[in-house]
């Protein structure tokens, strides 16, 4: 999920189109994509068909705005969610704990730097 899909102008189309507030259709985004992100590795989904996700998320033609804007793709074997790699998974998961790793070096390195210029020390012993 992206903090900035509340003002998305996909999200606010998909709201549009089928007459819901945008929070419910970003609701339904995360049920989408957390299903995606814990049944998936790859972003393919078995079996999930346009009927069952609409189902699922409680609005009918649901599936049928996110074909047209790209966020998921059907076929025979079910549903696929494209470029599912950049924002789930391992490699996605990975990415966000090291750039939370490196926050939080900086912000370390930040206070230590302050401490010294102060002539304090935040070490414990």
């Amino acid at each position: 999920m992206r903090t900035n899909l509340r003002d998305d102008p996909k999200v606010l189309r998909i709201a549009a189109n089928l007459k819901k507030d945008r929070r419910f259709v970003i609701g339904c985004l995360f049920e989408l994509w957390a299903m995606a992100d814990e049944h998936s590795r790859d972003g393919s989904l078995q079996g999930l068909t346009p009927k069952i996700l609409d189902k699922q998320v409680g609005i009918v033609g649901f599936s049928q705005q996110l074909v047209a804007i790209g966020w998921i793709v059907f076929n025979e074997q079910g549903a696929s969610v494209p470029r599912f790699e950049e924002h789930n998974g391992q490699s996605a998961k990975r990415r966000a704990e090291e750039s939370a790793r490196k926050a939080r070096a900086r912000t370390q390195g930040t206070v230590s730097r302050d401490a010294r210029r102060d002539g304090t020390s935040l070490t414990m012993d």
